[in-house]
């Protein structure tokens, strides 16, 4: 681990500050009842959900929609999960804790997400979250999502600090992709939503953790 820890922490929002798989099952589950298809298990969602929603809709269908029907299955997706946004969603255990120590330390943390404006704000709200956040940069809110280190720059740039006064903690080898890209500090949050298959200490991550609540030794320390 870490030494200490920045004036600004950077988290992506579903896998690593946000449990939100219950939401996508029950979003998915919805559809495979609808077309009397076989039901997905949350350990079969986890791993999908940071490669995206239209992934998890191609592998719940078995890679068997054609380009124009996974387009539209997908559009049905979205619209179901939005009707189940922030109803199961949670915090990670002991995040509650790291966001009240790295605000009692008088550092700042923000959301850099992949996911779209138009899901990330209302479940930021609905968590009371949106509000404490220094910034929230969406999926949509630059040209290129990550791994492109345009979001993770834009953050910056919201809350006026260079790329070294920030670390980033993600779930996902696109998180310590970008990371590395801005010339950013990076953590990796093994709790997430990672595939078992994937090598995490081989992505070039500054540290990794296997829970949030690794993080507050290191948030006791000061800032400077």
């Amino acid at each position: 681990m870490l030494e200490k820890l920045p004036p600004a922490i950077l988290f992506d929002l579903d896998g690593t500050l946000v449990d939100t798989a219950e939401e996508f099952l029950i979003a998915i589950n919805s559809l495979l009842y609808r077309d009397n298809l076989p039901l997905m298990l949350l350990e079969s969602v986890r791993p999908l959900i940071s490669k995206g929603s239209r992934e998890l809709v191609k592998k719940a269908y078995d890679h068997k929609l054609g380009s124009g029907q996974l387009d539209s299955y997908h559009v049905d997706f979205l619209t179901s999960y939005k009707e189940e946004l922030g109803s199961a969603a949670r915090l990670f255990q002991g995040m509650s804790n790291v966001l009240d120590a790295i605000e009692a330390s008088d550092r700042i943390w923000g959301v850099v997400t992949n996911k779209p404006a138009e899901f990330t704000v209302p479940l930021l709200k609905k968590l009371n979250l949106y509000n404490r956040a220094a910034c929230v940069v969406s999926g949509d809110t630059t040209q290129h999502p990550k791994p492109h280190p345009a979001p993770l720059l834009k953050a910056c740039s919201m809350i006026n600090q260079g790329t070294g006064d920030c670390i980033y903690i993600g779930d996902d080898k696109r998180d310590i992709l970008a990371a590395n890209a801005a010339d950013m500090q990076s953590i990796i949050a093994l709790y997430g939503y990672k595939d078992p298959n994937q090598n995490p200490e081989k992505w070039g991550a500054s540290a990794m953790i296997k829970n949030p609540m690794d993080l507050m030794p290191v948030l006791e320390t000061s800032v400077l």
